[in-house]
């Protein structure tokens, strides 16, 4: 009978001892996953992805953080309220070659936020091993599995203008003239591809000496730059010939109502330069 006590007292205890072990092992559980969780809940692809703007033709606007060059760009937006982590899926510009360029590292999409692929060709990290056509072409990005997520096709693009969802209405796409890479739509932008003429200046870019006197002309507003960056319809307007005395770079653009701007025009102007070197 002791001894039978004995081994019940000691089957207990080594009861407490297990069922004490794997509570210990339960709170630890819980202690790591409430602690050590990622600051987003990063789920796979799923209905709240689109394609949101894409740039096909980029000279002058937004450089790449990776190479400085001004290249092609595709926008992703997530508009539900959790991350969203692409990585494993697909992104093309051939319908007929959906796995074309994999996500092969972590790409988060915030909720409520943006994520830029680099189109241009250099196949690492976000730079896609495709280039975007500005003749028109299509985009697609693809689940894991295969699946659609969301693609668009677009026609023929014009330098530095981007082609993107309509801030409160996504399902119409229009023309911006000022891209918003990283944001959300919200600049002017056109249902029509149709741009103003371009901007004829009557001096040619050259070697001048003291001053040089500028007249512009073109059938719409011309707003002009004399600091490098590319005029927009905030940019001064043209009203009467400029006068330079000092190496200038002119850029000019023509504006119309419900067109998009044309093509910049640019002239450099080197005013009292002596050079030793050839030009």
């Amino acid at each position: 009978m002791k001894r039978w006590k004995k081994a019940i007292r000691r089957e207990k205890g080594y009861g407490m001892k297990k069922y004490g072990i794997i509570y210990i092992i339960i709170l630890t559980g819980l202690f790591v996953n409430f602690y050590w969780q990622p600051a987003y809940a990063a789920t796979r692809a799923n209905d709240t992805i689109v394609i949101n703007e894409i740039l096909a033709s980029s000279h002058s606007l937004t450089l790449d953080p990776d190479y400085n060059q001004f290249v092609d760009w595709i926008e992703i937006y997530n508009s539900g309220t959790t991350a969203v982590d692409l990585q494993g899926s697909y992104l093309t510009d051939n319908h007929n070659q959906p796995k074309k360029w994999l996500v092969s590292r972590e790409a988060i999409v915030p909720a409520k936020g943006y994520l830029l692929f680099w189109a241009d060709g250099m196949d690492t990290g976000r730079h896609t091993n495709f280039k975007l056509s500005n003749a028109g072409e299509f985009v697609g990005l693809y689940a894991e599995g295969g699946a659609v997520i969301d693609s668009l096709s677009f026609g023929k693009q014009e330098s530095d203008i981007s082609y993107g969802r309509r801030i409160d209405n996504p399902t119409i796409m229009l023309f911006y003239e000022q891209p918003t890479p990283g944001g959300a739509n919200s600049t002017v932008g056109l249902p029509t591809s149709q741009q103003s003429g371009s901007v004829e200046v009557n001096t040619p870019s050259g070697f001048y000496a003291n001053s040089i006197r500028v007249t512009m002309s073109a059938p719409g507003a011309i707003r002009y730059t004399t600091d490098g960056s590319t005029p927009t319809r905030t940019s001064r307007e043209y009203a009467s010939p400029l006068n330079f005395t000092s190496t200038t770079v002119l850029k000019a653009r023509s504006f119309a109502t419900n067109l998009l701007p044309g093509t910049t025009t640019t002239r450099t102007f080197f005013i009292d330069e002596n050079m030793t070197l050839p030009i």
